[in-house]
């Protein structure tokens, strides 16, 4: 199945390419609250449907230099390493620019890619922020139970999702990181779990920086050292520890790049508890930087 969602004049202009398959079982359509028609097989094409519970999502920001080549390497990586039948939809969201006409690049890789679901934003929609509050609540009311969390900065060097569903399905986990960690690992308890590690807060750990209210105060830190155990980097994600978190991303622009990603984590690792407050690492981690990457965070965005 491979649908697009086209946005032109503030309407919305859907089309849909179903793939034939022969004695093709019936199709369950359904509408999500951001009017994107999806088509969900109950065949072969997806396996059991029932079975299909997880969301993979993927920002990007395509009309920025180099971004197109880096989800490029991203998708297929992605195509080669990670399609899985558990996984229900694929949706990339390209950030809003006034500057430029996105639609020609992404018709060129809705050709390229048919199982992935490109999204335009319109101007109400502008920000990374607003597209991970998205996400989560196309998570919500989806219901799904897993949510794989993706920038276009990433690619997939082998297979691991069997290998995660199984850590996820056995455990109570509340999310794996699928990239290698970073400086703040010394301040997380670690347990090792044989092909994985699983990093909590210490018991004793003095966690008043993170009880802001909302916003956290404009004289914290944000750096490796004190950062909590949930990030904006790839990952597979347990989505009622999501929904635990009780928060959504700041969409001011004045958060970007590092406050609402901080916040977030924050509300994440408090308000979650027991093995939901736990993130597991991969002793191989299967996800690692694009070729050329350059940070959007050193761009000046519209």
């Amino acid at each position: 199945l491979a649908s697009c969602t086209r946005r032109k004049g503030g309407q919305k202009m859907r089309s849909f390419a179903f793939l034939a398959l022969a004695g093709l079982a019936s199709h369950a359509v359904w509408v999500d609250k951001f009017g994107l028609r999806i088509e969900k097989e109950n065949s072969a094409l997806h396996g059991n449907s029932s079975a299909a519970d997880t969301l993979f999502t993927c920002t990007t920001f395509l009309t920025l230099p180099h971004k197109l080549q880096e989800l490029t390497e991203a998708l297929r990586s992605v195509q080669k390493h990670a399609m899985h039948s558990r996984i229900a939809r694929y949706v990339i969201f390209n950030e809003y620019d006034p500057s430029t006409d996105a639609e020609p690049t992404l018709n060129m890789l809705r050709e390229k890619f048919p199982a992935f679901e490109f999204v335009q934003k319109e101007k109400a929609e502008q920000g990374q922020a607003k597209s991970l509050n998205m996400a989560i609540d196309m998570v919500e009311s989806g219901q799904y139970k897993y949510w794989i969390k993706w920038e276009e900065s990433w690619k997939v060097d082998y297979d691991f999702l069997d290998s995660v569903y199984d850590i996820m399905d056995g455990s109570s986990l509340g999310r794996i990181g699928l990239t290698e960690s970073l400086k703040y690992e010394n301040f997380f308890d670690k347990e090792d779990r044989g092909n994985f590690v699983v990093w909590s807060v210490p018991k004793q750990a003095d966690l008043s920086l993170y009880e802001f209210e909302d916003r956290m105060e404009k004289s914290i830190k944000c750096d490796a050292y004190n950062w909590p155990n949930w990030s904006l980097r790839p990952s597979f994600e347990r989505a009622s520890s999501i929904s635990s978190a009780n928060f959504r991303f700041n969409e001011d622009s004045a958060s970007w790049p590092w406050p609402f990603e901080f916040e977030f984590s924050a509300k994440w690792m408090l308000n979650n508890k027991g093995e939901g407050a736990k993130c597991g690492l991969l002793k191989r981690c299967p996800v690692s930087r694009v070729s050329g990457h350059e940070s959007t965070y050193n761009e000046k965005l519209p």
